[in-house]
């Protein structure tokens, strides 16, 4: 009896011995877990490490650097492009005078501009958007000066009508109204310039039905 349990008490110890050797084994071959970022979030960083800009793109995307001012890059797109439509309104003033003519002419101009800007900045912010990680980013003020031009269209061009269209394409760009929320969603430059493009109508509507009630 006693030489049995003595047996009996030495293979469990064997047996216990051989289970934690493979466990050891186990845990030696067992791939080290995971201490750096992953690939995809390496490249969310790409810009800062590489510094690898695409120059027109960035040039158009932040407005010829507007975009880089601090604080409120949106709100320094939009003044720029309201003082870049008032300065031009004026030459023309002063070269051809004030009239209903002139008028349709900055008209069409403005609406022009508008539409060549909004064509080259789609392209343009969507590349800004791969190579600073973001989605929207802020330095992107394209958006916000097509915006600004579309609701100045067929405005009276005086500083007053100016500072109006900047207050209103403003408060429809912060606000977002239905459906401008959901443009948002489009993918790259597309979603970034087009939710302007929707705030410009709303305020280039209001702009018109004050002109209006003002004759």
């Amino acid at each position: 009896m006693a030489s049995g349990r003595v047996e009996l008490t030495r293979s469990r110890r064997q047996f216990s011995t051989l289970m934690f050797s493979r466990i050891s084994n186990l845990n030696d071959a067992r791939p080290p877990m995971r201490t750096e970022p992953r690939e995809k979030d390496k490249k969310v960083h790409a810009v800062e490490a590489t510094g690898k800009r695409t120059l027109w793109a960035w040039m158009i995307a932040t407005f010829f650097g507007a975009g880089f001012w601090k604080p409120g890059p949106g709100t320094a797109g939009s003044i720029v492009a309201a003082a870049v439509w008032w300065i031009f309104g004026q030459f023309a003033i002063h070269f051809h005078g004030s009239t209903a003519a002139l008028a349709t002419y900055q008209g069409w101009v403005t609406a022009v501009a508008a539409l060549l800007l909004l064509m080259i900045a789609i392209p343009a912010a969507t590349i800004v958007a791969k190579q600073s990680g973001r989605k929207d980013p802020q330095i992107v003020v394209a958006d916000e000066v097509v915006g600004q031009w579309i609701t100045l269209i067929a405005a009276p061009v005086n500083w007053q009508f100016a500072l109006v269209g900047l207050l209103l394409f403003r408060l429809f760009d912060i606000t977002k109204p239905p459906p401008i929320r959901r443009i948002e969603f489009l993918p790259g430059g597309w979603g970034i310039m087009l939710d302007d493009v929707g705030a410009g109508i709303y305020a280039l509507i209001c702009v018109q039905i004050l002109h209006h009630l003002l004759k």
